[in-house]
């Protein structure tokens, strides 16, 4: 008799023990689906800018390619830079020479003329 009493009770505590555990069993399980979900976009984004050993290569062959071109632009446009400054200094010497005629001809035809 007593044990029929404890039936129900036992019987309600089991079921709602086992609903309290399959719902909390659920909300883990749709929080691991939501972090798996997570995981893989996080994976797909690391996929599209994951770059290959040849790639890197690749680009950087490019990038040394172009520096070195660059580089020889750098020293040809120098080596006008330099050729013109050549040139500028070459007419202002021989503006100076043509100066320093003058004065000595000015010089000398002033004490030519005392």
């Amino acid at each position: 008799m007593i044990v029929e009493s404890f039936l129900p009770v036992i019987l309600a505590t089991f079921l709602g023990w086992g609903g309290f555990t399959w719902r909390r069993s659920e909300q883990a399980y749709q929080a691991a689906g939501k972090a798996a979900d997570m995981v893989d976009k996080l994976e797909i984004k690391l996929a599209e800018r994951y770059v290959t050993k040849v790639e890197l290569k690749d680009n950087l062959q490019t990038i040394t390619d172009e520096l070195a071109r660059m580089r020889e632009d750098m020293n040809k446009y120098f080596e006008l830079a330099r050729e013109q400054n050549r040139e500028t200094l070459d007419q202002i010497k021989r503006a100076i020479n043509r100066l320093e005629d003058k004065v000595d001809y000015h010089v000398s035809d002033q004490v030519n003329r005392k």
